[in-house]
């Protein structure tokens, strides 16, 4: 007799940036999830051609490197993660980010996929309905600046502010506290693709909720950050 398997929850869909990368690069890939609706837990494999994985940041879930299982030759990743609350996520935020070194130039939409080729793919809802895993790649817009959640994010010591500008121009990142003092300002000369800065010293004796605004040109948004002890 043959078994079967009912897979009644709705699943969950990955999401991360198609983006360029060069060989020996540290590549970061904040993993989202537009639906992530009463999620339990998940398993997956994901191939990673090109790509060697080195760590994993925590962000919405908790999770760490004794979560994932490496293997090399293979070039795939397996991710197991279960919580005892279910969670719910918003378009924008962070489930966590993969941190890789480039082992030869590419792109982030050809390097990586789920499947279940070591540990099968699916996810589990509150009442411990299975469903699918998947991944979306996002195109980013190549003609609109973007600004990024930081990475990682709540974090301790230090956290990376990314943008992306359609070609090289002058940007402005100003930090401030919860109640609007300034932090600091950083001029930066921006070069077309993707641009990092790194905070660190500067949040030293601040906790809590800070802001991050990026100015460039006639673009302006703000992003919250949060420090942790």
């Amino acid at each position: 007799r043959k078994s079967t398997e009912t897979r009644t929850a709705k699943g969950l869909v990955m999401e991360v940036e198609d983006k360029p990368f060069d060989e020996g690069a540290l590549i970061l890939v904040p993993v989202r999830s537009k639906q992530a609706k009463d999620l339990m837990g998940f398993q997956l494999t994901m191939q990673t051609v090109g790509l060697e994985l080195v760590g994993i940041d925590p962000g919405l879930l908790s999770m760490d490197i004794g979560q994932l299982g490496i293997f090399k030759e293979q070039e795939m990743v397996t991710m197991s993660y279960a919580s005892k609350v279910s969670v719910n996520s918003s378009p924008d935020e962070i489930l966590f980010t993969l941190r890789f070194i480039a082992q030869k130039t590419g792109n982030i939409g050809d390097a990586l996929s789920i499947n279940s080729k070591i540990t099968k793919a699916e996810s589990y809802d509150g009442n411990l309905n299975i469903g699918d895993v998947q991944l979306s790649i996002r195109n980013v817009v190549d003609d609109q600046i973007i600004l990024y959640q930081n990475e990682p994010n709540p974090f301790v010591h230090s956290t990376d502010i990314s943008f992306y500008l359609p070609k090289a121009q002058q940007a402005t990142i100003t930090l401030n506290d919860g109640i609007g003092a300034r932090i600091g300002v950083y001029q930066i000369d921006g070069v077309k693709g993707m641009n990092i800065l790194q905070i660190g010293e500067e949040i030293l004796g601040y906790t809590g909720v800070l802001y991050y605004t990026l100015d460039c040109g006639s673009f302006s948004e703000t992003k919250k950050m949060i420090v942790i002890e």
